[in-house]
């Protein structure tokens, strides 16, 4: 069931029907308002559902990578491409700084999801400061033998605290409601799977810089 303005297809059976009913009911109008306003939030946390759902397959089904050479660079470029209208309907400036770097032996579609993960992570971390405006830095270049990849953002920042789960699967610092948790564990994941390294420091109000570090 593709639900008309959702950003996905529900496919499990059980929450088929749960937002079909729910639906229906927040689109007729000789429901009474209070009953429309349970059946909306019926609805959203069925779609909320559905994505911890699809995320668990995900994690679940982790493969070995298919690897061929990839150039870094355009996979970054592909993924800002995708978001560039999240981006400029939040406000938010994305600098490139590439230096010449070598092609790595890696999955590139997991690489693609590797950085929109990372990504969609600043974006949110930006909104939730409630400032209108942010910026993401992204560089690449190389360091004896590696491919180095940083994402810095402007956003809310990481506790001390916590800032040693955020790999944790399910562990998420979003608001109820906006994360599963799982982005990051499957970054993480992918990155171990290529032989990699990932790294996070944050200040709380100032921001995060997440470090990958990928062999040549």
């Amino acid at each position: 069931a593709c639900l008309v303005g959702s950003e996905m297809c529900i496919r499990d059976s059980p929450l088929q029907i749960i937002v079909g009913y729910a639906e229906m009911a927040i689109l007729d109008e000789s429901v009474p308002e209070h009953l429309r306003t349970v059946s909306q939030r019926i609805y959203d946390s069925a779609i909320r559902a559905s994505k911890i759902v699809r995320n668990l397959r995900e994690f679940a089904r982790q493969r070995e990578p298919i690897r061929e050479p990839v150039d870094m660079r355009q996979v970054i470029d592909r993924v800002i491409d995708l978001l560039e209208y999240e981006f400029i309907s939040s406000g938010i400036e994305v600098v490139r700084d590439y230096s010449e770097i070598p092609l790595i032996m890696a999955d590139q579609n997991q690489m693609q999801q590797v950085i929109l993960n990372l990504l969609k992570n600043s974006h949110d971390a930006i909104v939730e400061t409630g400032k209108g405006r942010g910026r993401i830095d992204i560089s690449v270049r190389q360091d004896h033998g590696k491919v180095v990849i940083t994402v810095s953002d402007t956003g809310i920042g990481i506790p001390d605290e916590l800032i040693n789960r955020v790999f944790e699967p399910f562990f998420t610092t979003k608001p109820v409601g906006k994360g599963t948790g799982l982005g990051l564990s499957i970054t993480y994941g992918i990155i171990r799977a290529h032989n990699g390294n990932i790294s996070v420091r944050s200040k709380r109000g100032e921001g995060t810089t997440f470090t990958i570090e990928l062999p040549a």
